[in-house]
Order: structure tokens, then sequence, then C-alpha cells
């Protein structure tokens, strides 16, 4: 929308199922990409292929890229042993990169927590602006989803969890709601 390129990189789904999905989102990904104004990466994981971050590092230097979606940061785990020091150098290498470029970079990475009380950061979660963790919280028999700002590096923030939905344009967030599995019903 601002006219700035923007670059997807996908390690884990194709280019068609994420423009598909935008779409049925009500987001024309599709129409950016034929503007030059979006690049779509497929950065395969399986194949036989040495995977690297050569190609998107390529198309942020000649596209002059200021946004970035990495989906999903286990890329870093199939060029560098996971928990070694070569990942976190890696990792923080890009980051740093990225910051000096004056890039806009979001991250999606999994975890396997049962709640967000029990949230464990990983050690290369040090090298990030900020996390935001989506998850959903269950009530019964049914579930919300709810998004919680557990790191804002530099600016003050709110620390409550906020439900939120994915519909037609994306993510709507209630910050002025309860999520309803936390609500007390005595």
């Amino acid at each position: 929308r601002n006219g700035e390129a923007g670059l997807i990189v996908i390690t884990e789904d194709t280019a068609n199922s994420v423009k598909q999905n935008a779409k049925a989102l009500g987001m024309d990904l599709e129409s950016y990409e034929k503007k030059g104004l979006i690049t779509i990466v497929e950065q395969k994981v399986f194949g036989g292929k040495i995977i690297s971050m050569e190609a998107p590092i390529s198309i942020i230097r000649k596209k002059k890229v200021k946004r970035i979606v990495l989906d999903s940061l286990n890329i870093f785990e199939y060029i560098y042993k996971a928990g070694s020091d070569d990942y976190k150098r890696g990792l923080l290498q890009f980051i740093w990169d990225i910051k000096e470029a004056g890039i806009t970079f979001l991250a999606v990475t999994d975890r396997a927590t049962t709640s967000l009380d029990t949230f464990h950061y990983k050690p290369e979660d040090s090298l990030f602006e900020g996390i935001i963790i989506l998850t959903k919280i269950r009530k019964g028999s049914s579930f919300e989803r709810c998004l919680h700002v557990a790191k804002m590096r530099g600016q003050e923030h709110a620390l409550d969890i906020y439900p939120f939905s994915i519909g037609q344009g994306g993510i709507t967030v209630y910050p002025k709601e309860i999520p309803f599995s936390l609500v007390d019903h005595e």
C-alpha cells in the first residue's frame, strides 16, 4: 500500500497456497506481485537441495525490499544445526543486516507451549525486538484465539491478553474486550 517492496519467504508451504489463503481473506497478493511490490520465494527444505538465505538476500538488495515475512524461522534450523552457535550466529547476522538496512522483519515460528502462563523463551528470542504470541485458549467445549505481546523492546506495551479473529481483510484485534475464556462465571 505504501509503494515499498516486500518479500515473503516460505519454507513449509507453496506460493500458490499462500496466495489462495490470502485471497480467501480478501487480500490480493497477486496484484502486488504483478506490480513488483511483493516477491514470494519458496525455500523448499527437502529434495536434497542445499538451502541458504542467498536467494532472498539477493532479492532484498536488488529490489530494495523494506518489509520481509519469513514463514518460518525454522529455515535457519535447516541451514545450521538447531541450538548450535552457528545457528544463533547465522540468525543474528541476518537480523543485524535487516536492521542495518532499515527493513521491517516479521518471522513466524512454532512453539510447543500449553499455556501463556508457561511460555518458555528460546535463546534466539533475545535477538528480536518484539515477540507476539498467537494462541488458542479453551473454556469448556469452545476455543478462542488470543494475542499477547510478550516483548516489545524500547517501548511501553500492554501485557494483557486480547481476543482476535481472522477474517476478511486479515486479523482484527479486540483490545477493549476480555477473552471469554478468562472471564469467571460464578
